[in-house]
Protein backbone atom coordinates (compact mmCIF):
# COMPACT_ATOMS: atom_id res chain seq x y z
CA UNK A 1 0.00 0.00 0.00
CA UNK A 2 1.55 3.10 -0.66
CA UNK A 3 0.23 6.23 0.85
CA UNK A 4 1.26 9.96 -0.61
CA UNK A 5 0.29 13.56 1.23
CA UNK A 6 -2.26 11.19 4.01
CA UNK A 7 -4.08 9.23 1.08
CA UNK A 8 -3.96 5.85 -0.55
CA UNK A 9 -2.16 6.29 -4.02
CA UNK A 10 -2.26 2.73 -4.61
CA UNK A 11 -2.66 -0.97 -3.56
CA UNK A 12 -0.53 -3.35 -4.99
CA UNK A 13 1.68 -6.86 -4.77
CA UNK A 14 4.71 -4.67 -5.92
CA UNK A 15 5.40 -0.75 -5.90
CA UNK A 16 3.89 0.96 -9.12
CA UNK A 17 5.27 3.62 -11.12
CA UNK A 18 8.15 5.90 -9.91
CA UNK A 19 6.77 5.41 -6.35
CA UNK A 20 9.61 6.56 -4.02
CA UNK A 21 8.86 6.00 -0.70
CA UNK A 22 10.62 8.14 2.36
CA UNK A 23 10.01 5.79 4.49
CA UNK A 24 8.71 2.14 4.62
CA UNK A 25 6.97 0.34 7.55
CA UNK A 26 6.53 -3.94 7.44
CA UNK A 27 3.13 -4.21 8.05
CA UNK A 28 3.66 -8.65 7.62
CA UNK A 29 0.99 -10.16 9.45
CA UNK A 30 -1.25 -7.31 10.81
CA UNK A 31 -4.14 -5.95 9.04
CA UNK A 32 -5.09 -2.54 7.72
CA UNK A 33 -8.42 -1.27 8.50
CA UNK A 34 -10.24 2.08 7.60
CA UNK A 35 -10.28 4.19 10.86
CA UNK A 36 -12.92 3.39 13.21
CA UNK A 37 -16.26 5.67 13.93
CA UNK A 38 -17.33 6.11 17.74
CA UNK A 39 -21.30 7.42 16.87
CA UNK A 40 -21.70 8.37 20.49
CA UNK A 41 -19.77 8.96 23.12
CA UNK A 42 -18.91 11.80 25.45
CA UNK A 43 -14.88 12.37 25.49
CA UNK A 44 -15.15 14.73 28.57
CA UNK A 45 -16.69 12.03 30.99
CA UNK A 46 -13.19 10.26 30.64
CA UNK A 47 -12.70 11.97 33.98
CA UNK A 48 -15.03 10.09 35.59
CA UNK A 49 -13.91 6.90 34.54
CA UNK A 50 -13.88 4.23 37.52
CA UNK A 51 -16.03 5.86 39.78
CA UNK A 52 -18.76 4.41 41.25
CA UNK A 53 -19.22 1.30 39.06
CA UNK A 54 -21.29 0.22 42.07
CA UNK A 55 -24.22 2.46 41.38
CA UNK A 56 -26.87 1.25 38.86
CA UNK A 57 -27.20 3.84 35.58
CA UNK A 58 -30.09 5.33 36.04
CA UNK A 59 -28.99 5.70 40.00
CA UNK A 60 -26.01 7.62 38.95
CA UNK A 61 -27.19 9.56 36.18
CA UNK A 62 -29.93 11.60 37.97
CA UNK A 63 -28.24 11.60 42.00
CA UNK A 64 -25.02 12.41 40.68
CA UNK A 65 -23.84 12.49 37.24
CA UNK A 66 -25.54 15.99 36.91
CA UNK A 67 -24.04 17.31 39.80
CA UNK A 68 -20.92 15.94 38.71
CA UNK A 69 -21.08 17.88 35.26
CA UNK A 70 -21.85 20.85 37.19
CA UNK A 71 -18.66 21.05 39.09
CA UNK A 72 -16.66 21.15 35.31
CA UNK A 73 -15.36 23.73 33.35
CA UNK A 74 -14.05 24.56 29.82
CA UNK A 75 -10.47 23.70 31.47
CA UNK A 76 -11.22 20.54 33.11
CA UNK A 77 -13.76 19.42 30.04
CA UNK A 78 -10.79 20.36 27.66
CA UNK A 79 -8.70 18.15 29.61
CA UNK A 80 -10.67 15.35 29.76
CA UNK A 81 -11.33 15.61 26.04
CA UNK A 82 -7.60 16.00 25.38
CA UNK A 83 -7.35 12.01 27.04
CA UNK A 84 -10.91 10.50 25.67
CA UNK A 85 -9.55 11.89 22.50
CA UNK A 86 -5.85 9.93 22.81
CA UNK A 87 -7.53 6.85 23.83
CA UNK A 88 -9.85 6.45 20.97
CA UNK A 89 -7.33 7.35 18.72
CA UNK A 90 -4.97 4.49 20.52
CA UNK A 91 -8.10 1.97 20.02
CA UNK A 92 -7.97 2.77 16.45
CA UNK A 93 -11.40 5.49 16.83
CA UNK A 94 -10.73 8.52 14.19
CA UNK A 95 -13.65 9.72 14.04
CA UNK A 96 -16.19 10.77 17.19
CA UNK A 97 -19.71 12.24 17.57
CA UNK A 98 -19.54 13.83 20.76
CA UNK A 99 -22.10 16.26 22.99
CA UNK A 100 -21.62 18.03 26.00
CA UNK A 101 -21.33 21.20 28.34
CA UNK A 102 -18.20 23.46 27.19
CA UNK A 103 -18.07 21.50 23.32
CA UNK A 104 -15.87 24.67 22.48
CA UNK A 105 -13.22 22.83 25.16
CA UNK A 106 -14.12 19.46 23.37
CA UNK A 107 -13.79 21.10 20.10
CA UNK A 108 -10.35 22.12 20.82
CA UNK A 109 -8.71 19.05 22.33
CA UNK A 110 -10.00 17.33 18.81
CA UNK A 111 -8.51 19.56 17.07
CA UNK A 112 -5.08 19.49 18.42
CA UNK A 113 -5.19 15.69 18.62
CA UNK A 114 -6.25 15.15 14.94
CA UNK A 115 -9.06 13.36 14.69
CA UNK A 116 -12.41 14.14 13.15
CA UNK A 117 -15.15 15.36 15.26
CA UNK A 118 -18.87 15.83 15.27
CA UNK A 119 -19.49 17.90 17.92
CA UNK A 120 -22.48 19.52 19.86
CA UNK A 121 -23.04 21.52 22.59
CA UNK A 122 -25.68 19.83 25.08
CA UNK A 123 -28.83 21.64 25.81
CA UNK A 124 -30.96 20.57 28.85
CA UNK A 125 -34.60 21.98 30.15
CA UNK A 126 -33.29 22.94 33.14
CA UNK A 127 -30.63 24.58 34.77
CA UNK A 128 -27.64 22.44 35.89
CA UNK A 129 -27.28 24.19 39.10
CA UNK A 130 -30.66 22.35 40.00
CA UNK A 131 -30.78 18.82 37.72
CA UNK A 132 -33.65 16.05 38.26
CA UNK A 133 -34.27 14.76 41.38
CA UNK A 134 -36.11 11.54 42.64
CA UNK A 135 -39.63 12.15 44.21
CA UNK A 136 -42.03 9.89 46.08
CA UNK A 137 -44.29 10.57 43.29
CA UNK A 138 -41.34 9.81 40.40
CA UNK A 139 -38.58 12.16 39.16
CA UNK A 140 -39.30 16.49 39.08
CA UNK A 141 -37.50 17.48 35.85
CA UNK A 142 -37.17 21.35 37.13
CA UNK A 143 -38.04 22.71 33.82
CA UNK A 144 -36.50 25.76 33.38
CA UNK A 145 -37.48 27.28 29.93
CA UNK A 146 -35.45 30.57 30.02
CA UNK A 147 -32.79 28.24 31.35
CA UNK A 148 -33.45 26.05 27.93
CA UNK A 149 -33.65 29.05 25.76
CA UNK A 150 -30.17 30.33 26.94
CA UNK A 151 -28.44 26.66 26.32
CA UNK A 152 -30.17 26.65 23.21
CA UNK A 153 -28.60 30.45 21.96
CA UNK A 154 -24.88 29.01 23.16
CA UNK A 155 -25.55 25.75 21.27
CA UNK A 156 -26.64 27.31 17.87
CA UNK A 157 -23.74 29.94 18.60
CA UNK A 158 -21.00 26.80 18.93
CA UNK A 159 -22.49 25.01 15.66
CA UNK A 160 -21.78 28.20 13.97
CA UNK A 161 -18.75 28.97 15.11
CA UNK A 162 -16.92 25.29 14.92
CA UNK A 163 -18.12 24.65 11.90
CA UNK A 164 -15.74 23.37 9.23
CA UNK A 165 -13.03 24.35 11.65
CA UNK A 166 -9.47 22.02 12.16
CA UNK A 167 -9.24 21.92 8.15
CA UNK A 168 -12.71 20.73 7.79
CA UNK A 169 -12.00 18.00 10.31
CA UNK A 170 -14.98 19.22 12.75
CA UNK A 171 -18.54 19.32 11.96
CA UNK A 172 -21.37 20.44 14.34
CA UNK A 173 -24.43 19.67 15.15
CA UNK A 174 -27.06 21.25 18.37
CA UNK A 175 -27.65 18.00 20.98
CA UNK A 176 -30.87 18.10 23.08
CA UNK A 177 -30.43 15.74 25.97
CA UNK A 178 -32.71 13.20 26.06
CA UNK A 179 -36.58 13.26 25.47
CA UNK A 180 -37.45 13.23 29.08
CA UNK A 181 -35.14 15.85 30.21
CA UNK A 182 -36.70 18.51 27.90
CA UNK A 183 -40.42 18.83 27.24
CA UNK A 184 -42.86 19.35 24.38
CA UNK A 185 -42.25 23.24 23.95
CA UNK A 186 -38.69 23.18 24.03
CA UNK A 187 -38.22 20.21 21.27
CA UNK A 188 -40.71 21.89 19.19
CA UNK A 189 -38.34 24.97 19.77
CA UNK A 190 -35.51 23.25 18.76
CA UNK A 191 -37.07 21.40 15.17
CA UNK A 192 -38.16 25.34 14.30
CA UNK A 193 -34.60 26.32 15.25
CA UNK A 194 -32.56 23.57 13.49
CA UNK A 195 -34.66 23.80 10.32
CA UNK A 196 -34.09 27.58 10.37
CA UNK A 197 -30.44 27.28 11.17
CA UNK A 198 -30.10 23.99 8.81
CA UNK A 199 -28.46 22.38 11.90
CA UNK A 200 -27.92 18.45 12.39
CA UNK A 201 -29.38 16.93 15.70
CA UNK A 202 -27.73 14.60 18.32
CA UNK A 203 -29.81 13.43 21.40
CA UNK A 204 -30.14 10.19 23.93
CA UNK A 205 -32.73 8.29 22.67
CA UNK A 206 -35.17 5.91 24.77
CA UNK A 207 -31.94 5.14 26.64
CA UNK A 208 -33.34 4.43 29.83
CA UNK A 209 -36.93 2.51 30.83
CA UNK A 210 -37.18 5.78 33.00
CA UNK A 211 -37.62 8.02 29.90
CA UNK A 212 -39.92 5.85 28.05
CA UNK A 213 -42.33 5.71 30.47
CA UNK A 214 -42.32 9.40 31.40
CA UNK A 215 -42.54 10.23 27.54
CA UNK A 216 -45.91 7.58 27.78
CA UNK A 217 -47.08 9.03 30.83
CA UNK A 218 -46.37 12.86 29.82
CA UNK A 219 -47.25 12.16 26.07
CA UNK A 220 -49.11 8.97 25.48
CA UNK A 221 -46.67 8.08 23.00
CA UNK A 222 -43.34 6.35 22.83
CA UNK A 223 -39.90 8.50 22.50
CA UNK A 224 -39.25 8.26 18.84
CA UNK A 225 -43.10 9.19 18.40
CA UNK A 226 -43.20 12.24 20.43
CA UNK A 227 -39.84 13.30 18.03
CA UNK A 228 -41.61 12.75 15.12
CA UNK A 229 -44.97 14.86 16.67
CA UNK A 230 -43.07 17.83 17.51
CA UNK A 231 -40.87 18.12 14.33
CA UNK A 232 -37.69 16.58 15.28
CA UNK A 233 -37.30 14.05 12.85
CA UNK A 234 -37.55 16.31 9.87
CA UNK A 235 -34.20 17.28 10.31
CA UNK A 236 -31.03 14.58 9.96
CA UNK A 237 -30.82 12.84 13.59
CA UNK A 238 -28.47 11.29 15.36
CA UNK A 239 -30.33 9.00 18.14
CA UNK A 240 -27.94 7.22 20.78
CA UNK A 241 -28.91 3.86 22.27
CA UNK A 242 -32.59 3.59 21.47
CA UNK A 243 -33.39 0.70 23.42
CA UNK A 244 -36.80 0.90 24.79
CA UNK A 245 -38.22 1.13 21.40
CA UNK A 246 -41.72 -0.74 20.12
CA UNK A 247 -42.32 -1.85 16.75
CA UNK A 248 -44.23 0.97 15.35
CA UNK A 249 -40.87 3.47 16.61
CA UNK A 250 -38.66 1.18 14.72
CA UNK A 251 -40.96 1.29 11.78
CA UNK A 252 -40.17 5.08 11.80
Amino acid sequence: MGINDGRIAFVSNEILGNFNPDRTIDCHGDLILPGFVNCHTHLAENLFKGLMEEVNFEGLFYTTLFRWESLLDPEMVYWGSMAGALDALRCGVTTISDMYHHASATAEAVSEVGIRGHIGQKILGFALKRPPHQTESGIDYNFDFSAFSAQLDAAVEFASAWAGKADGRITTCIAPHATNTLNREMFATIADRAAAEGLRIHLHLAQMASERKAILSREGMGCVAFLEDVGLLDRPVLGAHAIFLDEGEIEI
